[in-house]
């Protein structure tokens, strides 16, 4: 899998409320020789904890920041999941 580095995420602290971090998965369109939005998901600040483990449902496109119209990519399954390591 991937490992990402969130540094300035701060668990319990000094996040503003309604924090989420977005994760775009990608693939490559060989025809198109570029890459593309699969689907997504948001993990809101709140219920990260360092060690743990979240599970989300992946979205489809476009991303929607904001939350407005979300439609299940994969039958809302937790299909997207995400560990954190405390550094």
């Amino acid at each position: 899998g991937n490992h990402v580095d969130f540094e300035t995420l701060r668990f319990g602290e000094a996040n503003p409320p309604g924090l989420r971090i977005i994760c775009e998965l990608r693939h490559f369109k060989a025809k198109e020789k570029k890459m593309s939005v699969k689907c997504w998901a948001f993990i809101p600040a709140e219920v990260i904890e360092p060690g743990g483990n979240v599970g989300f449902a992946t979205m489809t496109k476009p991303t929607d920041a904001k939350l407005k119209r979300l439609k299940a990519f994969n039958g809302r399954q937790p299909d997207f999941i995400v560990a954190f390591e405390a550094l």
